[in-house]
């Protein structure tokens, strides 16, 4: 078993515990052409967690979308004292925050975080492989969406349609069995 400050991970292309070694080119083109299993990988996790002294999850991506399937493994496994998760950025919540409150959870189950190295407070002789100009976000404006009835309706598929009948599909549907409105 690892030592007690050793992270854990493991993959859910192969369900068994992955060294940070072994997460080289191969391992994620694997990722990417294997077939995923997250109920395995899950499973094989659970299943190894009575052995370690403590345990977190901790979900690293741009939203807490795997908590649901999470809870539900979880629930499902006999495991005595299930872990608890966290979730470093969950929409529409501010990302400070909930930076904050992984990192709180983190803290209150003994990990020692180096902030310093969160922050980019490093020293500045580490070369960078790519150096991208920062993006200007505009916050000020909201992006609006557009549905398809209204993507149709105002792109009409001749110029000569806004006087005439046109035909909007509607929902969906099956390549056979479109629906369509008819505006006159």
């Amino acid at each position: 078993m690892p030592a007690q400050d050793e992270p854990l991970m493991y993959s859910t292309v192969t369900w068994e515990r992955i060294k940070a070694e072994a997460l080289g080119p191969e391992c994620w083109v694997r990722n990417m052409v294997q077939r995923v299993e997250f109920l395995a990988g899950m499973n094989s996790l659970l299943s190894d967690l009575p052995h370690t002294a403590s345990h977190l999850l901790v979900e690293i991506g741009p939203h807490s979308a795997l908590q649901g399937p999470l809870r539900q493994i979880i629930d499902a496994h006999p495991i005595s004292d299930p872990p608890p998760y966290s979730s470093l950025l969950t929409r529409p919540k501010d990302a400070l925050r909930t930076f904050l409150e992984a990192a709180g959870c983190l803290s209150q189950h003994g990990c020692e975080l180096d902030l310093a190295v969160v922050n980019n407070q490093v020293p500045q002789d580490i070369s960078r492989l790519v150096d991208f100009p920062p993006y200007a976000w505009n916050h000020t404006e909201e992006s609006g969406v557009i549905n398809r009835w209204w993507y149709g309706w105002s792109n009409p598929v001749c110029a000569e349609c806004h006087d005439c009948v046109r035909w909007i599909p509607v929902g969906e549907g099956v390549l056979l069995h479109r629906h369509q409105r008819c505006l006159l």
